[in-house]
């Protein structure tokens, strides 16, 4: 089965990474959030989205329209030097299928991804987050 991965990397050198790592899928690219936006409109069956959020400034207004309007079930897969927990509490809140990533990436991002397609059985996750029924968060490690 191949499966289909957009990526909205900005950053050439980050870009070329992904290409390498991601050769045995087919790979769908964006620059920015526009291209983006078209590139949900045109494909059908996505599987994953991966987005570089450290070049993406309206990372979460993306993700906003990813959930509402285009694939409220797609698996999102958010990179990053660095997440804030209030970011992290955004994204939660937008209730996409999320996961997080921290670069710099390796070989351990093709496991990663691997993990989140079903392709590999996952380690052991010692991360709870839970949502509230008055919206607070609930982070147990």
């Amino acid at each position: 089965m191949n499966y289909k991965v957009a990526v909205l990397e900005p950053y050439e050198a980050l870009r070329e990474s992904l290409n390498l790592i991601l050769e045995d899928y087919d790979v769908f690219r964006a620059n920015d959030a526009g291209s983006a936006v078209e590139l949900l409109g045109l494909l059908d069956g996505l599987d994953l989205f991966i987005i570089d959020v450290d070049y993406v400034p309206d990372s979460l207004e993306l993700l906003k329209l990813i959930r509402l309007k285009y694939a409220p079930d797609l698996r999102v897969l958010l990179l990053s030097t660095h997440f804030t927990l209030e970011y992290q509490e955004a994204v939660i809140r937008i209730g996409t299928d999320f996961s997080f990533k921290e670069k710099p990436f390796g070989k351990d991002l093709l496991e990663y991804i691997q993990v989140l397609l079903g392709q590999r059985l996952a380690k052991p996750v010692n991360t709870v987050v839970r949502i509230s029924p008055t919206g607070e968060l609930d982070i147990q490690s």
